[in-house]
């Protein structure tokens, strides 16, 4: 009776914290939540949440298969072991569960499945729990050296995600990683959510007023009202690894990239698990960073006629002149930026890194943009919201919109903005122009 209590009191929390960010609507997002929960060793909800996937769903094998995880590692758990359908498809072979089940003996099937489903990510994080577990585990560390890489079974050249070296400005306000999309509610003090693209399930993770965030494979990187801090893509694992005040983040590889605003603005960077924190360009108070073709691009304040560099290292530094520019953005060889000064002060321009040419895209169209895949999107302010191809033709109003230009995402032939046009709500229109849809 006390358990069944305790269940339905679990589920009566769940709720209510549902009303505040919405409830899950699919077997898939009941799944996402369960997941989430195992990872924290939240034994009890998660299994709440696994419940409520079966409901819906009783013949998924990724829910079954995650009941048994649980069941499996949960010291307080049910007398009665959980049953699998014969029927299901595709699922591992588990031997009948015993009252007390040997990890060694039904977890190694468990992991190669989901090996198998491409599941490297849960994957790795899970072994990793199993380890705080019983780190002295053998047959774990051997499990988890068999495993690939990160390096080598993705196939970006890096650990950070590609939307935020060529999709996302620096300053970012939105992501996405795979089915889901990260962004600041304006509307909650500018929190951190993500929302699942297919089911629009919706999750609060972290109440902190949020200026900036980035997203490694691993990570979710953000500055917050003290400092900076790291957490996992479902907000577990929430870690500060910078107290002092910092202005925009950015991560590439291994190493995390950030300017100091408490001093003198000077750029250093650290890697991810907050070590080897070194400056890479000092006395230089850099507002604005980009960080492009294995090269840190930056501008100083009012110092907007030129453009420095360095390697990712601090070395080879150097500057370009420019006219007045205030966010320029490199991506395949060149600088786009859009001139603030003077008669044209709308153009935007491309600029030839190794040959110093410099070119007019646009005249009298020019804000910040983002580049992606060949393609410039440009937020022109009062005037829409275009897209072009980096060379300056094709040149296509996608909507009337005002898109928040540090908050686009990029993604299968869809953007994801925040319309400040619109209280900066959450948009997603296709590349194309063609189905605009508010999702917040």
């Amino acid at each position: 009776m006390k358990k069944i209590t305790s269940v339905l009191l679990t589920l009566a929390i769940l709720l209510g914290a549902f009303a505040a960010c919405g409830r899950p609507k699919t077997a898939a997002d009941w799944l996402s939540l369960g997941e989430k929960y195992l990872l924290d060793l939240d034994y009890e909800q998660a299994s709440v949440a696994l419940d409520e996937a079966l409901k819906i769903d009783p013949k998924d094998p990724r829910i079954h298969v995650m009941v048994v995880i649980v069941y499996v590692l949960n010291p307080d758990r049910p007398d009665t072991p959980p049953v699998v359908p014969p029927e299901l498809p595709d699922f591992p072979y588990i031997p009948p569960l015993p009252a007390e089940p040997d990890p060694e003996v039904f977890l190694p099937p468990i992991i190669d499945w989901l090996e198998g489903q491409g599941r490297l990510d849960f994957l790795r994080r899970l072994i990793d729990t199993l380890l705080g577990l019983w780190p002295d585990a053998e047959w774990l560390r051997e499990e988890q050296e068999r495993l690939p890489k990160p390096e080598e079974s993705e196939t970006s050249e890096t650990s950070s995600l590609p939307s935020r070296n060529e999709s996302i400005h620096i300053g970012g306000s939105a992501a996405i990683h795979e089915n889901w999309i990260y962004y600041q509610n304006y509307s909650d003090n500018r929190s951190l959510y993500r929302r699942n693209r297919s089911s629009g399930a919706t999750e609060k993770l972290v109440s902190d007023e949020i200026s900036t965030f980035c997203l490694s494979r691993e990570w979710i990187f953000y500055v917050g009202t003290s400092g900076l801090y790291r957490m996992r893509h479902d907000g577990s694992g929430h870690t500060q690894l910078q107290s002092k005040p910092v202005m925009e983040v950015n991560v590439v590889g291994d190493w995390v990239y950030f300017a100091d605003n408490a001093n003198d603005g000077s750029l250093y960077r650290m890697k991810q698990d907050g070590s080897q924190c070194e400056p890479i360009a000092s006395n230089h108070y850099a507002i604005w960073y980009h960080v492009a073709d294995n090269k840190i691009y930056y501008v100083l304040n009012g110092a907007f006629d030129a453009v420095y560099y360095c390697n990712l290292d601090g070395s080879d530094a150097g500057s370009i002149s420019l006219r007045y520019s205030h966010t320029p953005v490199a991506s395949g060889g060149y600088l786009f930026y859009t001139s603030r000064r003077g008669p044209n002060n709308r153009n935007t321009y491309r600029y030839d890194i190794a040959s110093g040419t410099e070119t007019v895209l646009f005249e009298e169209i020019g804000a910040p943009f983002v580049v992606v895949d060949g393609w410039l999107y440009i937020c022109a302010f009062n005037d829409g919201f275009f897209r072009a191809k980096t060379d300056g033709s094709q040149l296509t109003k996608i909507c009337d919109d005002y898109p928040y230009p540090y908050g686009l995402a990029v993604s299968d032939d869809w953007i994801y903005y925040l319309n400040q046009s619109d209280n900066y709500n959450v948009y997603r229109i296709r590349t194309d122009g063609s189905n605009r849809e508010r999702l917040t």
